[in-house]
Formats: structure tokens, C-alpha cells, sequence
């Protein structure tokens, strides 16, 4: 279990490397330890996840039976977030960085409350009707260009790489992620 001090601190790197401030990494703690309590986020974000995806599914879940659903999802989130500790490890002996895995894990994954918060208010304002459809899916657009600015320069501060570097571990992450989204709809929605 991690405190709310300590969560507060991490969280707060991660916005300070949201505001492209590499002294962000100085609030994350980069070791195994701190590696392994950054899953603590997974932990936190499962309620804003939930209501993403409910906005998301809403239409067509009347259509679908929701335990193979709610199953399904809950597999793919634990996905979601092992896989990515996986490849970073991978990429970090292929990169010599080794020494700044566990601190690019840490930064990863609390790096990840900020963008959902970011786009939960988006989402949310859509849905409840405050912003336009057709804004919301602009505002959803730059969002999401924003945010691969923002893993990229978190991996490009954390492992200490270029940004061509970074930048093609982005693409790798957006691949996976949109590949995991897909596997999903295939698997419940056809």
C-alpha cells in the first residue's frame, strides 16, 4: 500500500514533466522499489478507467451481455499495464540504460493519472453535454497529440535518449495500445 503523501508526490513529478520540466523526475522515486509501487496508479486509476470506457461503450452495451464485458476489460487492463513494463525493460538492456529502467517505469506509469485526468474532463464534458460533439471530437484529437508529446519527452527524460529514440518508443506504444483496443472490440463486440 502506498500513502497519500507519496502518491501526491509522484503524481506531481509526473505534472511537472507534464509541464515539460525534466526536475520532474526528481519527485519520482527510480528505484525497483519505486518501480513497483508506480503499479499503485493502475490501482487509482481503475475508476476514472471504468467511466471512460462506459462513456465510450454506452451505446452499444445495452446490446452486449456485461459480465464477458466487464471480464474481458479487466484482463485487457492488466495488460495494458504489464506489457509496457515488459518492453521498457527490453528496451532498456537493448538501449544500455538499464540503470534508468525502473525510473522510466516509475515516470511511465505515473505519467498516466495525468493523462487520464486530462482526458476524463474532455470526455466527461462531452458526454454530459457542456461541449459540442463535434468539439469534443476535435479537442479529443489534440488531446491525444498532446499526450504522446508528453510519454514521449517523459521517456526521452527518464531514459535518457533522443528524441528520435523517444519518439519511436511512442510510436511502439501507440501501436500496442491501438492493437490491445482492437483485440478487445474483436472480442466482445462482433
Amino acid at each position: 500500500m502506498i500513502d497519500f503523501a507519496y502518491a501526491s508526490r509522484s503524481v506531481f513529478g509526473a505534472w511537472r514533466l507534464a509541464r515539460f520540466d525534466r526536475a520532474g523526475l526528481t519527485f519520482l522515486d527510480g528505484s525497483r522499489t519505486g518501480a513497483i509501487r508506480s503499479f499503485w496508479a493502475a490501482v487509482l486509476l481503475l475508476p476514472p478507467f471504468a467511466v471512460l470506457k462506459l462513456i465510450y461503450y454506452w451505446p452499444i452495451l445495452g446490446d452486449y451481455p456485461l459480465l464477458p464485458w466487464l471480464v474481458i476489460e479487466g484482463l485487457f487492463y492488466v495488460i495494458k499495464w504489464a506489457a509496457p513494463a515488459v518492453v521498457l525493460h527490453l528496451i532498456a538492456e537493448v538501449l544500455d540504460r538499464r540503470h534508468r529502467f525502473h525510473l522510466a517505469l516509475a515516470a511511465y506509469n505515473w505519467s498516466t493519472v495525468i493523462q487520464t485526468a486530462i482526458l476524463l474532463v474532455v470526455v466527461v464534458a462531452g458526454a454530459v453535454g457542456l461541449l459540442p460533439a463535434a468539439l469534443v471530437q476535435t479537442l479529443i484529437l489534440i488531446v491525444l497529440v498532446g499526450l504522446l508529446i508528453y510519454i514521449g519527452f517523459v521517456l526521452k527524460v527518464s531514459l535518457d535518449v533522443s528524441a528520435p529514440i523517444a519518439s519511436l518508443l511512442v510510436a511502439m506504444d501507440l501501436a500496442f495500445s491501438l492493437t490491445l483496443n482492437h483485440l478487445l472490440t474483436q472480442t466482445v463486440f462482433r
